[in-house]
């Protein structure tokens, strides 16, 4: 009996033996999936590599960002190289760097002292008429073929400073008309153009002529006959001279009151702009008199729109 029991016990370790779950692995059949994958584990090396290639973006990033500073400083500094040869309150800076665009900042001055805060259309379209009458030749700015004197109080060869005046205040009045007009026919986005160029050339005439160096009643006579032209003008005025044509358009031959000797476009434009007066320089003069008067043609087109047209007009400047 011992025998046989003996004899089963070795068939039975037999088939245990022979079975899938002694053997740790399912049957080999078509059915059976296959075992699943272990990801692998990245060693340190792959580590490394990954942290260094990170690393990398990052300088690559702050190289660029430093090289996109050094480009924007170069074309700032290029721009400057201009100016000199400009028509008016330099209107070529980059906001922010290197002093910025002066007729933008005056017109941002002038529309703070309104409660206007943002102004950025504005300001563009006050420089708009600099952007779009000079084009770069041989490494200067000078007048296209779009300049207009009128535009910006210029005295061209041949006028006389009356002449000159009164074509740049006829320009002012029909441009402001314009503004108005289209306004109230909702076209606020011309409206706000004019208004720009309107701006613009009165801008450019405190620095193009010698008004901040008159008496003050002889200031409010000048004023006055840009928007009334039967007004008799002050014989002192003088506007600066600026031909188009000649090599140097800034300093005509022969020009006993040029633009390059006598206008006030920036604060070392010329010895007259560093010039010292009762502690200001005439640059900072004609900066504060060229607020004033911004200002005083806001609040003209406020008047003259009414409150819901100015408001929708403002609605444009930024």
């Amino acid at each position: 009996m011992s025998e046989s029991v003996n004899i089963e016990m070795e068939r039975a370790n037999s088939l245990i033996e022979d079975s899938p779950s002694s053997a740790g692995a399912l049957p080999n059949s078509d059915d059976t999936p296959p075992a699943a994958s272990t990801p692998s584990t990245p060693n340190i090396d792959d580590r490394s590599t990954v942290i260094n290639l990170t690393l990398k973006k990052q300088l690559d990033k702050k190289a660029t960002a430093i090289l996109f500073m050094i480009y924007h400083l170069a074309i700032t500094i290029f721009i400057c190289s201009w100016v000199s040869s400009a028509l008016a309150f330099d209107s070529y800076g980059i906001v922010g760097v290197a002093g910025g665009a002066i007729h933008g900042k005056i017109t941002e001055d002038a529309t703070k002292r309104m409660g206007i805060i943002d102004c950025d259309k504005l300001q563009e379209a006050i420089r708009f008429p600099d952007w779009e009458q000079t084009s770069v030749h041989r490494l200067k700015l000078r007048p296209n073929n779009l300049y207009i004197p009128s535009n910006h109080f210029d005295r061209m060869a041949g006028k006389s400073h009356a002449q000159a005046f009164k074509e740049g205040a006829y320009f002012v009045r029909t441009e402001h008309e314009k503004c108005i007009r289209f306004a109230q026919y909702d076209k606020f986005d011309a409206s706000l153009a004019s208004l720009g160029r309107v701006l613009h050339a009165v801008q450019d005439f405190v620095s193009h002529s010698n008004v901040i160096d008159l008496p003050e009643s002889k200031q409010q006579e000048t004023l006055k006959a840009i928007w009334d032209d039967s007004l008799v003008l002050p014989i002192e005025l003088m506007l600066t001279g600026y031909d188009a044509t000649d090599s140097n358009p800034g300093k005509p031959l022969g020009d006993q009151f040029s633009h390059d000797d006598f206008s006030k476009d920036n604060p070392n434009k010329n010895a007259e702009a560093k010039l010292i007066v009762q502690g200001k320089s005439k640059y900072k003069i004609a900066y504060g008199f060229a607020v004033d008067q911004s200002e005083q043609i806001l609040t003209r087109t406020k008047e003259q729109l009414g409150r819901d047209d100015w408001l929708n007009l403002v609605k444009e400047f930024d």
